[in-house]
């Protein structure tokens, strides 16, 4: 049997969990299938099968000139500019349709397509190739109106409008104008959705625009032998009793609020007062930009690497940490919990999203209510107050990454779903 051909598009080439987990699916199918990526813009290092939908420094002005037209349309409508990058009109994106390596392609994979490269017109045109589309859903915004996340909104459920992005909501508002053209593009192209988490698939069937499409579960894509446990995962620094305690918390804006570093600081100045001997011992080992200084006031030791680029140096900081700490409040899958817990690091988090399908509570790590500052320090306690139940949750949390989210498992798993497709 020949290998599929399959053509993933993504905006980006690098930055972002969507560029993360396509490439790391493009490393896990290598052998088992042809694969290009085709991206709106080459941002990093890229190979010969590679290619950016413009090439050149025409093609990136065109890009930007598309981002830049999206932005300057949607600014109109915006509440403020805290929401400006979180709504993605998909009004400006270039004609899918006409390049070489779609044409050429057994399969098209679409990722995270927004921010000028594609927009919804340019799903009516895919469809017309008559080929199937496969589309890895890695945050809310097919489901939506617009926003990229609903942040406790369930109009999505309905036709969008009254949207809480806009500084003018109302039933007929850009997002409900903005969900008439996605469910007619939509209902051409008939994508199979991929999902990588449970919760992810919840939020796909209770939606109006996709709740009649095929959705599958498959997860993001991880290299065990990579991201891997030292020789001897329970003997390094920070388990032991009486050992320093390093928690690692990684984001690129570290001072989002979205990724809960209130929530955070909140957690360890409850342990100050209500366990003064254990706060003494952590150090907390901040990983990603600080633009704000935000860490700079923290009731306890903090340690700051700034943005960190080289793969090897992520691995010795999971490898290193006794505890990953997530306090986000709104996630899909996270490749930074997948990537602590495939190094022996179990992680504390907020259950939220697709969290729980990583972190199995009390099993493999601790799941603390959303937005409970005192049941995250309490996850930390749990997690280090006896020796030998950390020693089970290092083990437990690299097992169960092994088994569901390895590159065997998930490419098997795509391969299964192409093949499906492709009759």
């Amino acid at each position: 049997m020949s290998k599929l051909s399959v053509v993933f598009l993504n905006t980006f080439s690098h930055g972002g969990g969507a560029a993360l987990a396509a490439s790391r699916l493009r490393e896990a199918l290598a052998s088992k299938a042809e694969t290009k990526l085709l991206v709106g813009l080459i941002n990093g290092q890229a190979d010969d099968t590679t290619f950016a939908f413009k090439p050149g420094k025409w093609g990136k002005a065109l890009f930007w000139f598309r981002f830049i037209r999206e932005r300057i349309y949607f600014a109109r409508f915006e509440k403020d500019k805290t929401v400006r990058f979180s709504y993605s009109t998909a009004s400006a994106g270039a004609n899918l349709s006409s390049h070489e390596q779609i044409k050429k392609s057994d399969i098209v994979h679409l990722h995270w397509i927004n921010f000028g490269f594609a927009s919804i017109r340019a799903l009516t045109q895919l469809a017309s190739l008559n080929k199937p589309v496969v589309w890895t859903l890695h945050d809310m915004w097919l489901l939506t109106g617009g926003c990229h996340h609903n942040r406790g909104c369930e109009n999505y459920r309905i036709a969008c409008g009254n949207c809480q992005y806009l500084k003018n909501p109302a039933a007929n508002d850009l997002s409900h104008r903005v969900w008439l053209k996605k469910k007619t593009a939509l209902d051409t192209l008939k994508p199979t959705l991929v999902v990588p988490s449970e919760w992810l698939k919840n939020k796909v069937q209770e939606s109006s625009l996709l709740k009649h499409h095929r959705v599958e579960i498959i997860g993001n894509a991880i290299d065990t032998a990579f991201f891997k446990p030292t020789a001897n995962r329970t003997e390094t620094e920070g388990w032991s009793e009486g050992e320093e305690i390093a928690i690692c918390f990684i984001a690129a804006n570290v001072s989002n609020p979205f990724k809960g570093a209130t929530y955070l600081k909140e957690a360890l100045e409850y342990l100050t007062h209500t366990h003064p001997a254990l706060a003494k011992r952590i150090k907390l080992v901040v990983v990603g930009d600080d633009k704000n200084h935000f860490f700079d006031e923290f009731p306890i030791l903090v340690h700051k690497t700034g943005f960190i680029h080289n793969p090897d140096e992520i691995v010795k900081i999971y490898q290193q940490s006794t505890l990953f700490i997530l306090p986000s409040l709104e996630e899909n899958l996270p490749n930074t919990i997948m990537e602590a817990m495939a190094c022996g690091t179990p992680s504390v988090a907020f259950d939220v999203g697709g969290v729980s399908d990583m972190i199995q509570h009390q099993q493999n790590g601790y799941l603390a209510r959303c937005k409970d500052a005192k049941d995250l320090a309490n996850g930390i306690i749990w997690c280090t107050e006896n020796t030998e139940r950390y020693k089970q949750l290092c083990a437990q949390a690299r097992v169960h990454i092994e088994t569901n989210y390895s590159y065997p498992v998930i490419a098997e798993k795509h391969l299964n779903l192409y093949h499906s497709l492709h009759v």
